[in-house]
């Protein structure tokens, strides 16, 4: 006589939460935890604006370059080599800055240059998306 397996509980979609429900959840969580979780969100707003959950006391903003062309050491490994970017300007934040702007002086030639966002123990360090510009 063969003996039947037990069958499994199975969840209907209904009764999984959504995504939004685990979210508000997880927040509720933390809020008694003491905790605030901001959302992130992505706008284009223009150059030099943060989003307003971004700021605090140690933010900065860093200017990154590298030389396009530039002479750089390969390692025996590998042909190939990240660019190198070298901080050229770093600018802190005001407490509740939502703007900012910061001036770099570069020799002449083509350049690539990226922004960098520090704000330790606030949000992780983020680069922005590398710009070619060419100094004349």
């Amino acid at each position: 006589m063969a003996t039947r397996k037990p069958k499994r509980a199975t969840r209907t979609p209904s009764s999984a939460p959504s995504k939004q429900e685990i979210i508000t959840r997880l927040s509720e969580f933390w809020a008694r935890q003491g905790c605030v979780l901001v959302q992130p969100y992505n706008s284009e707003v223009g150059a030099g604006t943060l989003n307003p959950a971004a700021t605090g006391s140690g933010a900065s903003v860093q200017v990154l370059a590298e030389k396009v062309g530039a002479v750089r050491a390969r390692s025996a490994a590998s042909k190939k080599s990240k660019p190198r970017y070298k901080r050229v300007a770093t600018k802190r934040l005001r407490n509740g800055a939502k703007t900012y702007s910061v001036g770099v002086t570069l020799r002449r030639g083509k350049w690539r240059l990226k922004t960098r966002y520090r704000n330790p123990g606030v949000i992780k360090t983020t680069d922005s998306r590398a710009r070619s510009v060419s100094v004349r």
